[in-house]
């Protein structure tokens, strides 16, 4: 059996051999929904290539956005007409032979400088293949306006790929903490970046907080709690659900995270 889905006119295709067992769906923040039958031993195949496929169409919006404003650098095309930020970040992520280059690098350091240009793909690239020294480029994408585009891009980059939730475990914490989000997506980036911020370090209230948004069927970020605290937990091979695909959670599986959560974080 061939599994297929189709976004924004590009397909992706798993093969599987179990039947049908159920549906995903995936909502991504430009408001697009996809629904795909699948199997269980298939959806985290099916759901990586999904998932990038719907970030490389909110990048691909990012541009339009730009289409029109004077560029303030060089927006990196190069004789062939190829977009050199475009395959310096599929080159980073693996989708395209070759390492990205010093001459690449430094386009991506200066098109997050000036604010103009393919922003998302220069995060990356510098996340990536740059270093802590590169922190105070994509830091400036967390306030203001640019936060409301790459605010969360720019968190995961610190905090996943540059490996510093030292220094910015305060507004991880702030964030998850918070009943609002601080610009759209904030919260559920902060939640995502779960198992970078408990690893090593203890934090019950915070621990606590995941398991109020999760046993909150009001929160819409209650699934992100629930992605978090199963991987916090390693209680996935316990689960009827263990991808979280139902559309709503299997109430044993309810009780098992509420309670071995309560008991790690000491949860009244």
């Amino acid at each position: 059996m061939v599994i297929t889905a189709e976004f924004r006119n590009t397909t992706v295709a798993v093969v599987s051999q179990y039947p049908l067992l159920g549906t995903l769906d995936l909502a991504s923040s430009t408001g697009d929904t996809i629904e795909v039958l699948l199997d269980r031993p298939s959806a985290e195949a099916l759901r990586n290539p999904l998932i990038w496929q719907i970030e490389r169409f909110k990048e691909e919006q990012r541009k339009n956005r730009m289409i029109g404003k004077p560029p303030r650098i060089d927006q990196g095309v190069d004789e062939m007409g190829v977009d050199v930020l475009a395959r310096a970040r599929d080159k980073v992520q693996g989708v395209a032979p070759g390492e990205v280059t010093l001459a690449e690098l430094n386009l991506a350091r200066e098109t997050l400088g000036s604010g103009g240009g393919d922003i998302g793909a220069a995060l990356y690239v510098v996340a990536l293949r740059g270093g802590e020294a590169d922190a105070g480029l994509i830091e400036s994408f967390l306030y203001g306006d640019s936060a409301e585009e790459f605010g969360d891009l720019a968190l995961k980059c610190l905090c996943r790929y540059l490996g510093l939730i030292e220094r910015y475990r305060s507004l991880v914490r702030s964030l998850i903490m918070s009943d609002q989000d601080a610009w759209y997506g904030s919260r559920a980036a902060a939640i995502f970046l779960s198992d970078v911020y408990f690893k090593n370090y203890a934090d019950d209230e915070l621990g606590c907080r995941l398991v109020t948004i999760f046993c909150n069927s009001r929160d819409r970020e209650q699934g992100a709690a629930r992605d978090a605290l199963v991987v916090l937990l390693d209680i996935k091979d316990k689960l009827e659900d263990p991808h979280g695909l139902l559309p709503v959670t299997p109430t044993a599986d309810v009780r098992l995270i509420r309670e071995v959560a309560q008991r790690r974080f000491g949860c009244v």
